[in-house]
């Protein structure tokens, strides 16, 4: 499904916490987007991937997201830009616009300069 707009994080909930504001106000207006996490947060230290995964499902739906997935890739495994960007290639034909999250941690920033 192609979208206008893809806001794309490293990790479950990056997304809800830094720009789920922008995401309803664009789906207010009448934009179709959605949310790409790079990973499922299995590393994460409050909760399991399984959780995160639920709460990415409910934010996705209270949000109006027309897709709302994990990647695949694996937490705390890092990859050049050039290599996330060839894996990426097909998912990012054809959408007008992109957002990554602002945060400094490794993968964040691999996510930024792809």
């Amino acid at each position: 499904m192609r979208v206008d707009i893809l806001a794309i994080a490293a990790h479950r909930d990056d997304v809800e916490l830094t720009c789920a504001g922008t995401l309803l106000r664009a789906g207010d207006v009448g934009h179709r987007t959605g949310i790409l996490d790079l990973t499922a947060g299995e590393m994460g230290t409050r909760g399991s991937a399984e959780l995160r995964a639920r709460e990415a499902d409910q934010a996705a739906a209270v949000l109006g997201v027309l897709i709302g997935s994990a990647f695949g890739m694996r937490h705390g495994v890092h990859m050049s830009p050039r290599h996330l960007k060839q894996l990426m290639a097909g998912v990012l034909a054809g959408v007008a616009a992109l957002t990554t999250t602002p945060f400094t941690q490794p993968n964040s920033i691999a996510v930024a300069v792809g």
